[in-house]
């Protein structure tokens, strides 16, 4: 009888301590009452066994390639047209990161998913957006800062709104590794290419400090 006490209290133990790994932040699911509005940061932390279940978020800077050759269960390049219809196939790399302090509200709304349901496709849809304001000369030219700038932009206003991404450190890094326009066989192929360029590595980002409103 003592020893099954003791099993018994051994098992309660394991199944009520959770340990949140660095890096990532925990939302509760009890059983009995849903989401708990209070995630879990990194730590050891005391839930109730059987009830609560603790699903794990990266709060990390995360990245995403929609590529050429990359076989992520996505269609990979983007494909575009430029201001004055002609087709644009586009390899773009963005960086972001969650608002931990908003995981809770995130996967009751969005789900574990939302990097298909949600990244994903905005990510598609700013970058046709942005293309679609400029001319295939610009954009293989001159015009490449400001096509980031404008997906930037207009990422930073979608993912806040869906509580996706961190209103107070933000980081999103578009690049294009090869853009060019494919021209019908009437019109002149541009002789110059967007060069390669690899998005900074996770630690070389800056985050600007924001402080959300309230």
């Amino acid at each position: 009888m003592a020893i099954g006490g003791v099993v018994l209290a051994g098992l309660l133990l394991a199944q009520g301590i959770k340990v949140i790994p660095a890096g990532y932040v925990g939302v509760v699911f009890s059983a009995l009452s849903g989401v708990k509005p209070q995630p879990l940061q990194e730590g050891v932390h005391f839930v109730v066994p059987f009830v609560d279940r603790v699903n794990l978020y990266d709060g990390r800077l995360q990245e995403i390639t929609l590529a050429h050759g990359v076989n992520d269960g996505d269609e990979g390049a983007i494909r575009a047209r430029s201001k004055e219809g002609l087709d644009i196939t586009a390899d773009v790399t963005v960086n972001f990161r969650i608002d931990r302090t908003k995981a809770a509200i995130m996967h009751k709304e969005l789900g574990r998913n939302y990097m298909v349901t949600v990244v994903r496709p905005q990510v598609r849809s700013k970058v046709r957006d942005a293309i679609g304001q400029f001319n295939a000369a610009d954009l293989i030219s001159t015009q490449r800062q400001e096509v980031e700038a404008s997906i930037t932009r207009s990422l930073t206003e979608i993912f806040e709104k869906t509580i996706c991404c961190s209103t107070a450190c933000y980081c999103v890094n578009c690049g294009f590794p090869r853009v060019w326009p494919r021209l019908s066989s009437r019109s002149r192929r541009p002789s110059s290419r967007w060069q390669s360029r690899k998005p900074p590595a996770a630690g070389q980002h800056q985050c600007p400090a924001r402080r959300s409103g309230g």
